[in-house]
This record gives structure tokens, sequence and C-alpha cells, in this order.
């Protein structure tokens, strides 16, 4: 599970803000973390990603597996977001 607070490589304290809000906006803020944590892959999207899951419910549903996926739209992924340093093609 990913933290409102945590430490980059350098040892620098980085918080990322919380918004409650709107849903989109609380996963735009679950990948805002990620790639600070593990930086981008250049010239690579999350839907070329392994980790990038499609669930089939009445409509299509985006979510990453890094990002700790839950049933809620809190937690929906685009597949056009630039992709994380977890990446690995898939």
């Amino acid at each position: 599970m990913i933290e409102d607070f945590f430490m980059t490589q350098g040892g620098q304290r980085v918080e990322i803000p919380k918004r409650r809000r709107f849903l989109n906006q609380m996963a735009m803020d679950k990948h805002k973390k990620l790639l600070l944590l593990s930086g981008e892959k250049k010239g690579e999207v999350c839907a070329s990603c392994k980790f990038f899951l499609r669930y089939h419910q009445g409509s299509m549903y985006f979510k990453c597996e890094k990002s700790d996926p839950t049933s809620s739209q809190a937690s929906d992924w685009r597949a056009k977001w630039k992709a994380c340093g977890l990446h690995e093609r898939g």
C-alpha cells in the first residue's frame, strides 16, 4: 500500500496532498505517488504493462496491480497514463 508520506531515494520526505472530492483525482494521486517513488519509463504507457488489469463487469474497468486496487472507482486507472518505473512489458 502506498503511504501519504514517503522517503525518496535522496532521503527527502515528500507529502502527497489528498483530494477526496473527486474519485478520479484520487486515482491520479496514486499514479503520481508511483511516479515519484519509482520514476517514469520514457516512451511507455500503463496499458502496455503486465500489472495493468482489465475488468469486465458491464463495462470495462482498469486497475494497476502495484497501486493496491480496490473495487472502488477511486482506484480506477487510465491506459494512457505515463508508465512508472515498475513497468514491465506484458
